[in-house]
């Protein structure tokens, strides 16, 4: 068994499956890929050393710079990133118990940033939007576990 304070840290397996993510691993091609990796060490990025996770992420850097997938086009990030302030948005509302529409979720966006149209949020409106709404969550799933 490896000591706890040399394995991976939670930002490193962040942006392991990030990048497994952007390079279209579903889990048993990680799985696979980390015991080839390791050399049959381990299969779960939840037992890679610190060091083998830095190697890892470095490796995978590269592969994505180096051409073998394309980047993110500026629409495709924005529309990510809408994506994702709707969804967090989407799950506030479902832990109030409460069950909206699309319309109703970008107009909530638009009046948290103080815009007129969900289109015209930027990049930055779009991650503090998305940042309140997880703190909102976060903040009520604290008073549930008080309660």
């Amino acid at each position: 068994m490896i000591a706890t304070e040399t394995l991976r840290t939670k930002e490193q397996n962040r942006k392991l499956w990030w990048l497994f993510g952007r390079i279209g691993f579903d889990k048993e091609a990680v799985a696979d890929f980390v015991s080839d990796y390791t050399q049959g060490r381990t299969c779960h990025t939840a037992e890679l050393t610190f060091i083998e996770a830095r190697d890892m992420i470095a490796w995978l850097d590269s592969t994505l710079t180096s051409g073998h997938q394309t980047p993110k086009s500026d629409s495709e990030k924005m529309d990510r990133l809408r994506k994702g302030c709707m969804r967090s948005i989407f799950a506030w509302f479902e832990k109030q118990g409460r069950t909206v529409d699309s319309t109703y979720v970008k107009a909530v966006a638009c009046r948290a940033a103080g815009k007129s149209f969900f289109n015209e949020l930027t990049e930055g409106d779009l991650r503090r939007v998305y940042a309140e709404f997880c703190k909102k969550q976060t903040a009520q799933r604290g008073k549930e576990a008080v309660a």
